[in-house]
């Protein structure tokens, strides 16, 4: 191309929004693809309520000692001995530690954050399978269906606490 020429951009409009777009049909392949958007859906959801039950078990096994081991503590202290004061001791260096370990590990957190995860990916394995149950020809057009769940896909797995 010589100096001289002038480049011609095509300057027309070429929105989606044109009445000559021309709409994706629903196919067995990319209704197949949308199931398998589902299917990693309903997986993440499992796998986040897994973590949810074990951030639960954490808590409960680091917060109960934690609240239960001063009382006793407590209880115990006017019937000990000088010579039993050292369990006292040791009861509360316990305690201490299992709260130091709720505060720095935090599990009630990440349990509520795996269990807002599983939700979210649940509401969108569901909204997937009622897609999907609509038939064929009374569907939203099947680029616009796809892309848009693919994005919600890609966007819960960033917000998502990692696994």
């Amino acid at each position: 191309m010589s100096e001289q020429e002038n480049l011609k951009i095509d300057i027309s409009d070429s929105s989606s929004d044109r009445h000559d777009r021309i709409e994706l049909e629903w196919t067995s392949k990319n209704s197949e693809l949308l199931h398998t958007f589902g299917e990693r859906a309903h997986n993440a959801s499992k796998a986040h309520g897994i973590k949810t039950k074990k951030w639960k078990k954490i808590y409960l096994c680091l917060g109960i000692p934690s609240v239960i081991i001063p009382v006793i503590a407590g209880i115990l202290q006017p019937y000990l001995s000088k010579d039993y004061e050292v369990i006292l001791v040791i009861l509360m260096l316990l305690s201490g530690m299992l709260s130091a370990c709720l505060t720095f590990i935090n599990p009630s957190q990440k349990q509520e954050r795996h269990d807002n995860a599983s939700h979210k990916y649940d509401v969108l394995a569901t909204n997937i399978e009622t897609i999907l149950a609509i038939p064929k020809r009374n569907r939203v057009q099947a680029d616009l269906t796809i892309n848009e769940y693919r994005l919600k896909l890609n966007h819960l797995g960033e917000i998502s606490p990692s696994l």
